[in-house]
């Protein structure tokens, strides 16, 4: 058993890995990426283009290529089964990251054992 993203495991399926993800249900635990220009960017101009090609339909379709979900309306995932309107999504809260220390602790315990 491994702990990856469904994304991953597509990426494998495609180079004809003998793997595929499962769920307990249609439910699917995320965490939103981020994409932004700082206030204090050296080259503030620069950085909007950046962030405009990344949310063009060409950067979106490089996301997708990569078997990422898109954000773009319009822009399928490859793998169908990664279409965010078969999935409940549910994000992982932006708080959580406070205690990831200790939650990693956790895990290891529960599944590392002896290890």
């Amino acid at each position: 058993m491994a702990v990856v993203f469904p994304y991953q495991v597509e990426q494998f399926k495609h180079k004809g890995a003998p793997t595929d993800w499962v769920t307990s249900s249609d439910a699917i635990v995320t965490s939103v990426s981020t994409i932004g220009v700082s206030a204090r960017a050296p080259h503030p101009n620069a950085a909007k283009v950046l962030l405009n090609f990344v949310l063009s339909v060409e950067g979106q379709t490089v996301f997708r290529d990569l078997f990422r979900v898109p954000v773009r309306p319009g822009i399928s995932p490859l793998a169908p089964r990664l279409e965010q309107s078969r999935l409940k999504i549910h994000y992982v809260p932006g708080d959580m990251f406070k205690k990831i220390a200790q939650y990693e602790k956790e895990f290891r315990e529960i599944f590392w054992k002896g290890r």
